[in-house]
């Protein structure tokens, strides 16, 4: 893929996520619940109140921000992800192979505030992603995309 292809690729991808995730918040209400929860263990985020999980998403970890370091770092070479969080974002890595994408194939790079937003949207598009999360951690952000969202019975 040459670069005005991948710029073209890369607008699409981030227009597709923000409908996804305008869908999510207009059948599940993401943003109304005041808190999160994320399990990477058993590869969920949950949505809760009052101490009451209200909606479950499977996730898929696609990478992470470093405020110290000022880089973005994908999930497929961050060990202290399980593997069961990193292991379809492999696919993605495959993709940037294949295309000659080195955005999709270098481990670390250097960030700017919207880079893993955008890596995000990538991701969903390859992957099929239902919608997307960022979660702000101890020192940055993290990325996941929903394979699966529902309201907890």
């Amino acid at each position: 893929m040459d670069p005005d292809n991948f710029s073209t690729f890369l607008h699409e991808a981030v227009h597709h996520l923000k409908d996804l995730n305008k869908k999510c918040e207009e059948e599940f209400r993401i943003s109304s619940w005041p808190r999160w929860d994320y399990n990477l263990d058993r590869g969920t985020l949950t949505f809760s109140q009052d101490g009451q999980p209200k909606v479950i998403a499977s996730i898929q970890v696609v990478g992470s921000t470093s405020l110290s370091s000022g880089t973005w770092l994908w999930s497929w070479a961050n060990q202290s992800f399980p593997p069961c969080v990193t292991r379809e974002v492999e696919k993605v890595r495959a993709f940037g192979e294949l295309e000659n994408l080195p955005e999709l194939t270098q481990a670390k790079r250097p960030t700017d505030e919207h880079m893993g937003w955008e890596m995000t949207a990538i991701a969903a598009k390859v992957l099929g992603a239902k919608g997307a999360y960022r979660c702000p951690g101890e020192n940055g952000l993290v990325y996941v995309i929903y394979s699966s969202l529902a309201f907890v019975q």
